[in-house]
């Protein structure tokens, strides 16, 4: 609704933390991008820096939109966020971004819907926290809010809003009054509004936990929330965690372990049905390969289908090609390879095209030159994807290879020069010998959540691996680049072969480990398994204020087969636990475990439940915030 009536909101700048006297910030409003003093800019890069903008009037606010400088600049933010609301003291989030330092302007959609329903602001807060220079103070070259400002469709937005706040609070009221059993006011204010606070199943938790004390119907919900699917957000809020598993070849009846050699610049497909991997070509440091295997990952055997795929009518020996896989008529098409400059010259330069029959072992010349047929040139370095429904094969990216530069005879200046589009190869693409890189490899696994449109560094290893990059970690690969990572969507498993280490001591130097990796989250049994053992935890922390002897015979059972001996810390406060015994004041022999339920443990009984409270979706459960956090000085 709101969309189709987005334009251009105006807005002034009302407040900002910092700013240098000799730009004005108002420009911000003005897009001069071969104006560097039209900008807002601190003095400085210590947080917190902002500006805040005041709308003209309230307005559903869409898209803001950045515009930069005319070249790359260090103060560019590379980091920021922004908050909106209608009360510049009372903001919510509504971006968590950065810009890429470049001249392009870019545009990015703001968080302006709750529940479904479109809200209104008044304020927008800009807030920087790191810019691409390291040390350099914040500019903002130019700002642009779109969205509605329309009456007949702010005014309902703004009537919805103020009732869904008013809600809220009331919600937070009732969660203060119930945390500090203050039980007449909440169930007066719940009467009176008719706002509920939670879902029925958390009020019956609440009720049989804090007011009741009856752990064993606690379990009971607690087991039937599982089984009803209620952890299931919690989990997909989790981080993956990373297992990496090496893989060792199976070793033949002669002693050898037959797979692949080190390589870089290979390329792998998988064929997720028969559970086989195929890999083809690469760079062993000295020479391009083109020998092509294929491993069975139900025996974990490799089988060299070529040692030379040229010989039999296949492509030639190379590396940075890229294949891809069509699993239903199991035909595997490559493209692309990189040239060293001095076989950069006639027929070597037309862009070959092969497809690999998986069930005929014979590969087929699509074409001799895709350049010929309207397609790319010899390429390498680029992106290749198959869409095995619709039959077409997509490609993406990559560097163009042409002939080299040649010293014209007689140039004493020592000149080059060729007729035609060219490129210095003494400056362009990939020098497998004597490519000179600054950085240093280093591992890192990114998830990127596309629902939620959020990233997850859920693994990284910065190790520059100078000693002795060639043995694998028996823990995790070593970091590296040219190296091949395939992914089974079935069975949630990626594979990743060999690569480059970098090690600038040892230049010709390649990997040749194989490895899997799963990425896990917790499981619902997990979630489940740690409920309960939070309740028998508490639980026990109760009985051993009144009788340690019973405490302790709970603690050697009930609450001893939960424990998680995998997990150090849990199993470190498991043992710690027997030492509160000795805190007790009485033992009763005659002591049994309802004794301690009446007792009324209300506060810690309340924190345990909070705790309980968040493995539940945000809809089911009691708001996340606090009354009193509210009140400030």
């Amino acid at each position: 609704m709101a969309s189709q009536g987005k334009k251009k909101l105006e807005f002034a700048v009302t407040k900002w933390s910092t700013y240098s006297a000799s730009y004005v910030p108002e420009n911000i409003m003005e897009d001069k991008p071969y104006d560097h003093a039209s900008r807002w800019s601190s003095d400085s890069n210590t947080p917190p820096q902002f500006l805040l903008l005041k709308l003209v009037r309230p307005a559903i606010v869409e898209t803001i939109t950045f515009g930069k400088y005319e070249k790359t600049h260090v103060c560019n933010l590379k980091k920021f966020k922004i908050f909106g609301g209608l009360n510049e003291d009372h903001m919510i989030e509504l971006l968590e971004s950065g810009l890429k330092n470049d001249h392009i302007p870019e545009t990015f959609v703001l968080k302006h819907a709750l529940e479904e329903n479109l809200f209104p602001c008044r304020y927008i807060k800009i807030m920087p926290i790191l810019s691409w220079g390291p040390n350099f103070n914040f500019s903002i070259w130019y700002i642009e809010l779109q969205g509605v400002d329309e009456g007949v469709i702010v005014q309902p937005c703004m009537n919805w809003y103020n009732t869904y706040r008013e809600r809220a609070a009331i919600r937070l009221c009732l969660k203060h009054f119930r945390q500090h059993n203050y039980t007449e006011a909440f169930e007066s204010l719940q009467k009176k509004t008719k706002v509920s606070l939670e879902h029925p199943v958390l009020t019956e938790l609440h009720s049989l936990l804090v007011l009741r004390g009856d752990y064993d119907a606690c379990e009971r919900v607690m087991e039937k929330a599982a089984r009803d699917g209620r952890f299931t957000h919690f989990i997909s809020q989790q981080d993956y965690k990373a297992k990496w598993t090496p893989i060792t070849a199976v070793t033949h009846n002669d002693g050898t372990d037959y797979k692949p050699g080190m390589r870089g610049g290979h390329q792998m497909v998988i064929d997720v049905y028969t559970e086989t991997i195929y890999l083809f070509g690469g760079w062993d440091g000295t020479q391009d390969l083109a020998d092509f295997w294929s491993f069975q990952i139900s025996s974990g055997e490799w089988t060299c289908l070529s040692f030379n795929t040229e010989s039999e009518g296949g492509p030639s020996a190379r590396s940075c090609h890229k294949m891809c896989l069509d699993c239903e008529r199991r035909r595997i098409f490559v493209l692309g390879r990189y040239l060293e400059s001095s076989m950069r010259t006639g027929a070597n330069l037309k862009s070959d095209f092969y497809m690999y029959d998986i069930d005929s072992n014979k590969w087929t010349l699509v074409t001799d030159d895709t350049a010929s047929l309207g397609g790319p040139r010899l390429i390498f370095d680029h992106q290749i994807v198959m869409d095995a429904e619709r039959q077409m094969i997509y490609v993406f990216g990559g560097r163009i290879l042409t002939r080299s530069w040649k010293k014209s005879p007689g140039n004493k200046n020592k000149k080059f020069s060729r007729s035609g589009s060219a490129v210095d190869s003494t400056r362009q693409g990939l020098s497998k010998d004597k490519d000179r890189r600054d950085e240093n490899p280093r591992n890192s696994f990114w998830v990127f959540d596309i629902a939620h449109n959020r990233w997850s560094c859920i693994y990284k290893n910065e190790k520059l691996n100078q000693k002795d990059s060639s043995k694998q970690s028996v823990l995790e690969p070593c970091a590296r680049y040219a190296h091949q990572l395939t992914y089974d969507h079935v069975h949630k498993v990626h594979y990743l072969f060999g690569g480059n280490p970098g090690v600038s001591s040892l230049p010709k130097v390649r990997l040749d480990d194989f490895w899997s990796l799963r990425l896990s989250r917790p499981s619902r049994d997990t979630l489940l398994r740690r409920c309960r053992y939070l309740i028998r935890k508490h639980r026990f922390q109760e009985i051993a204020t009144c009788a340690p002897a019973a405490a302790l015979r709970y603690l050697q059972t009930e609450l001893a087969e939960l424990v998680d001996h995998h997990d150090e810390d849990e199993t470190l406060g498991f043992q710690q636990l027997a030492a509160t015994l000795f805190t007790s004041q009485s033992d009763d022999e005659d002591f049994s475990i309802a004794d301690a339920e009446v007792e009324p443990h209300f506060h810690s009984r309340s924190q345990l439940f909070d705790i309980l409270v968040n493995f539940f979706p945000d809809d089911m459960a009691q708001p996340k915030g606090n009354l009193i956090d509210l009140i400030t000085f």
